[in-house]
C-alpha cells in the first residue's frame, strides 16, 4: 500500500512538472509580430512616408485576407503621391481596385487615378475615373466632390463652358457642401461673365455675399461684381 501511495505521488509531481514546463514553454514563446495601421498613419501624418510605406507593406504581407487591405493600399498610393512618384503611386491605386472594387477605397483611388490624368492632360479618361467612383459610392459627399471637380475639368481643362455649367447647375439644384457650393458659384459667375452673360454673372456672386459672408471667397465675389457694375 506504501509503494503505491508513493507511486502515485511521484505520478502526481512528474504531471504538475510537466505542466508547469508547457506553461513556461508557452510564456516564453516569441508573439506573433502584428502591425498597428494607426502607426503607419501617424508616419503620414508627420512625413514620414517611406516609413510608412515600409509599415503598410508589410501589413499586407502578415494580414491578406485582412479586410483592411484596400486600406493600406490606398495610403500606399497616397504616401508615394507625397513623394512625387506618380506612377508606383498608381500601381497601389491598381491595387485597391484589383483587391475590392467595391469598397470605398475604391472610389477614393479612382479619383486619386482622376486627378492624375487631369494633370497630364488627360481630360476625357479623367472624367471617365470620376464618374466610376461615382458609381462605387453614391454617398452625397463623393457624388458632389466627383461631380465638381468634372465640372473642373470641364472648364479649365477641355473648355468645354457649356458642359462644365451643366455641372454646376446639378450641384446647385441639391448640393450639401457649402464650401463647393460658394466655389461652384463663383465659378459660374466666371463662366457667365466670360461669355457675356452679365446679368447671370451678377447674381451668382451676389448669392456669395448673400448667403455665404463666411466664405474665404467672399472677397473674390465682391471684386468681381464690382467689375460688373
Amino acid at each position: 500500500m506504501f509503494m503505491i501511495t508513493k507511486g502515485y505521488e511521484m505520478l502526481k509531481k512528474c504531471l504538475i512538472t510537466s505542466i508547469f514546463l508547457i506553461s513556461l514553454g508557452f510564456a516564453c514563446a516569441p508573439k506573433p509580430k502584428t502591425i498597428n495601421m494607426a502607426d503607419g498613419k501617424y508616419l503620414q501624418a508627420t512625413s514620414q512616408h517611406e516609413a510608412a510605406i515600409k509599415l503598410f507593406n508589410d501589413f499586407l504581407k502578415l494580414n491578406p485576407d485582412s479586410p483592411y487591405v484596400p486600406e493600406a493600399q490606398y495610403l500606399i498610393g497616397e504616401s508615394y503621391e507625397r513623394l512625387n512618384k506618380p506612377e508606383l503611386a498608381l500601381k497601389a491605386y491598381e491595387s485597391v481596385l484589383e483587391k475590392d472594387p467595391k469598397s470605398p477605397y475604391a472610389a477614393l483611388a479612382y479619383r486619386q487615378m482622376a486627378k492624375q490624368r487631369a494633370a497630364k492632360g488627360e481630360y476625357q479618361k479623367a472624367i471617365e475615373y470620376y464618374r466610376r467612383a461615382m458609381d462605387v459610392s453614391s454617398s452625397s459627399a463623393n457624388v458632389e466632390s466627383c461631380t465638381y471637380a468634372i465640372a473642373q475639368v470641364y472648364q479649365n481643362g477641355l473648355k468645354d463652358y457649356e458642359a462644365a455649367l451643366k455641372e454646376y447647375r446639378q450641384l446647385t439644384a441639391d448640393l450639401k457642401n457649402p464650401r463647393i457650393t460658394v466655389s461652384t458659384y463663383l465659378n459660374m459667375g466666371k463662366i457667365f461673365k466670360q461669355r457675356g452673360e452679365n446679368d447671370k454673372a451678377r447674381a451668382a456672386y451676389q448669392t456669395i455675399i448673400n448667403k455665404y459672408s463666411w466664405s474665404s471667397l467672399l472677397p473674390e465675389a465682391k471684386k468681381e461684381l464690382e467689375k460688373l457694375n
